[in-house]
């Protein structure tokens, strides 16, 4: 069990470092929206979509990379003052109430959104 731990724990940090590029880009697709939309007057049907799956990309695979680097923010004054299976008690719990049911949200929202704007007007 441990050796699938280090495994999935290296494999985050790897996709971490790799989609943390994933900026570089997402800001370069939104600058070029920017510049034909209010510079040239032609703004283009795909950039929207690509800017949301592009950031959705990159903030559960941040997520992912932060959590595997134990970076998220925490009441550190009492965390630290627990013994490490209370702390472990405590991530299970919270990762159930708060995680889990946020993960089972987007996805089940995500099918039943637009495409895009004007996805639904063009359907009818």
């Amino acid at each position: 069990m441990l050796g699938y731990i280090k495994f999935a724990d290296a494999l985050s940090a790897a996709f971490g470092k790799v989609f943390g590029w994933l900026i570089v880009l997402m800001t370069f697709g939104v600058s070029y929206e920017v510049f034909v939309r209010y510079v040239l007057g032609s703004p283009t049907p795909w950039a929207l979509d690509v800017s949301f799956i592009m950031y959705g990309t990159l903030f559960m695979l941040g997520g992912a990379y932060t959590l595997s680097r134990g970076g998220h923010v925490r009441g550190d004054f009492l965390y630290r003052l627990w013994p490490v299976r209370v702390q472990a008690a405590v991530d299970g719990f919270l990762y159930i109430i708060f995680f889990f049911p946020g993960v089972l949200a987007s996805s089940s929202r995500a099918g039943s959104m637009p495409r895009s704007p004007g996805a639904s007007a063009r359907s009818r």
